[in-house]
């Protein structure tokens, strides 16, 4: 029988958190509800949102959802139901909008009797004053290909009262041949955050009653932390982006084929986020949830996780985000499909 230390932890951290519900697993028969999750972000036109069905023994998709998205005192935005395979036992809603700092997003889903909403708001923006571009290398690596890299110093300045952050490091491209010239982009994540202490200490949260960095010691593979080591309101985190990272890319359009030489023009794009405390901590729950598994024994207590829907369950977020583009030098591509 497996025992699951995490979901232990977790529940206890609920009796000194009381100012949102909490999502439980492994509680006594219920009556169906509805569990919204949206994460959404200020650099994001279209949105999504997503839906299931709670019940005791599991849960369904929500298909046929009447779901509406009310933007400050602007009229409704109906969300529209897509059908996505790799989540095939959600349902997705979709919405295009552009959300902005300080906007109110209020998200309303009802099937039948069954009515969830969550309101929350999008914070401050964050401010990026200055990176600093250099190229690097590292003798000490092992492997030949990762020696080489962009070092990216980001100079922040810190929003008033306790901040919460998230970064991340994306790239751009401009593919030039003889005849034409094309912008491509790409979702990948270029961060080597391996320099950056406040990257890799752990979950220092600064609060005691929810610290995790003195019990496990994991990844922080969302790139998340907070203002406890700024001093005067500034820090520079040292950020890389390894050159073997950025010359090889991997485009959004399927169709895209590069079959000559084309000349690559990257940039890459800085990105910083703000959240808020509820998100940081929900964060770190669901990623130490994910990391220790779903398995929970008959004499474990049950595992919480941070809930702000009304009338059912989930969690919903806005992230706010200021970015800042440093052209990288050029490089050849070819030959490569994409």
């Amino acid at each position: 029988m497996k025992i699951r230390l995490f979901p232990l932890l977790i529940a206890a951290f609920a009796a000194f958190l009381s100012c949102e519900n909490e999502i439980v697993i492994g509680v006594d028969e219920v009556d169906p509800y509805i569990i919204m999750n949206a994460q959404l972000h200020t650099d994001d036109s279209t949105h999504s949102i997503v839906l299931t069905i709670g019940r005791r023994d599991g849960t369904d998709p929500c298909s046929g959802a009447d779901v509406k998205v009310f933007l400050n005192d602007n009229p409704a935005i109906r969300a529209v139901e897509v059908e996505m395979e790799e989540m095939y036992e959600k349902s997705v809603y979709m919405f295009d909008a552009k959300i902005r700092p300080g906007d109110r997003v209020r998200i309303e889903a009802r099937v039948g009797s069954m009515l969830a909403k969550a309101d929350v708001t999008a914070p401050e923006a964050p401010v990026i004053e200055d990176v600093d571009f250099s190229m690097k290398e590292n003798p000490a690596a092992e492997d030949p290909d990762n020696r080489r890299y962009y070092a990216l110093k980001t100079k922040i300045k810190d929003l008033q009262g306790k901040s919460y952050y998230r970064c991340k490091i994306g790239a751009e491209y401009e593919a030039v041949t003889d005849t034409s010239s094309r912008m491509l982009y790409t979702d990948m994540n270029i961060l080597d955050q391996s320099a950056e202490p406040l990257l890799t200490a752990g979950w220092a949260t600064g609060e005691e009653d929810f610290n995790l960095s003195n019990i496990f010691s994991t990844e922080n593979s969302y790139s998340i932390f907070t203002d406890d080591s700024f001093e005067d309101g500034e820090y520079t985190l040292n950020l890389r982006a390894p050159v073997v990272w950025v010359n090889s890319p991997w485009f959004n359009d399927p169709d895209y084929v590069i079959s000559d030489k084309v000349l690559m023009k990257p940039t890459a794009v800085v990105k910083l986020y703000s959240m808020s405390f509820l998100q940081y901590r929900y964060i770190i729950s669901l990623y130490n949830y994910d990391l220790f598994g779903y398995e929970v024994s008959i004499i474990a207590e049950p595992v919480s996780l941070p809930s702000n829907v009304e009338g059912g369950l989930g969690f919903v977020s806005v992230e706010s985000y200021s970015e800042y583009k440093v052209p990288l030098p050029e490089f050849e591509l070819g030959g490569r499909y994409y």
